[in-house]
């Protein structure tokens, strides 16, 4: 089926605004993600460590899950070590022996 220039350009014109809304539904997924993030805190020890095929660790802090975009690099968290994020902030800090050895931006 052959289409006319009046059907092409609907065609395109529906092509790119459906582009668009997923794009804008990707962004606003992400800050609603990062939102939740903002408004959680939590403190305590790792009690384990998971790592997806792009090196983001999954790390267990009394009993929940958090997914972190850093701390990829080996043996930069260690099961040990404590992590301590504020609610209403974007940082987390990380001791080892009650020394704080890192701190991470989400």
């Amino acid at each position: 089926m052959v289409l006319n220039r009046c059907e092409m350009r609907r065609f395109i014109f529906l092509l790119l605004l459906f582009l668009l809304i997923f794009v804008v539904s990707i962004k606003v997924y992400e800050n609603i993600k990062q939102k939740d993030f903002y408004e959680t805190s939590f403190q305590g020890n790792i009690e384990s460590i998971q790592y997806d095929g792009k090196s983001q660790p999954t790390v267990k802090v009394k009993s929940n899950l958090y997914k972190f975009p850093f701390g990829g690099e080996k043996n930069e968290l260690q099961i040990g070590d404590s992590l301590v994020k504020k609610k209403n902030g974007l940082l987390v800090y990380q001791f080892r022996k009650g020394v704080l050895i890192a701190e991470y931006e989400w």
